[in-house]
């Protein structure tokens, strides 16, 4: 499961969600090394939260944001992202 770009994703969605800031942190770290397509717009929005909510920076999520909507999605697996990043 770790090299599952979709579990990955998951499983650091669940982390930010649940407030484990610094398990999201390195989760996110290891997204980062996942080659797949499917990864980028997911690791721009879980930066964007570590920045807003654990770091309490609102530029640097806002660029992160940004980023993420300026990514293209795939429907059925990361759609989602592109609404959080709203």
């Amino acid at each position: 499961y770790p090299n599952n770009p979709l579990f990955a994703m998951s499983h650091a969605e669940a982390l930010l969600l649940s407030g484990r800031y610094a398990e999201a942190r390195q989760q996110v770290q290891r997204l980062k090394q996942i080659p797949n397509k499917l990864v980028p717009v997911a690791v721009q929005v879980f930066d964007g939260m570590l920045h807003e909510q654990a770091d309490k920076d609102d530029r640097a999520a806002t660029d992160a944001y940004q980023a993420a909507l300026k990514l293209p999605v795939n429907n059925p697996y990361t759609k989602e992202y592109h609404a959080m990043a709203y």
